[in-house]
């Protein structure tokens, strides 16, 4: 009896073990997901710039080219 409730107590802990694991690595995966996140919205605000940027020289160098 004694053997089998050591073996519960450890599949118990290793039970435990693992769901804080899984909790951490969930947790390192969100925090990873919002800086990926942030990342793609700086690169889509810095092609948004280079696009104006892109037209506002066309533009002048049309204007240039007509004078």
């Amino acid at each position: 009896m004694n053997r089998q409730n050591n073996t519960i107590e450890a599949a118990t802990r290793t039970i435990f073990e693992t769901e804080e694991v899984g909790l951490g690595t969930m947790s390192e995966l969100q925090r990873q997901r919002d800086v990926l996140q942030s990342a793609s919205d700086k690169a889509k605000d810095t092609i948004s710039l280079s696009m104006q940027a892109n037209t506002i020289l066309n533009v002048n160098l049309l204007f240039e080219y007509n004078k």
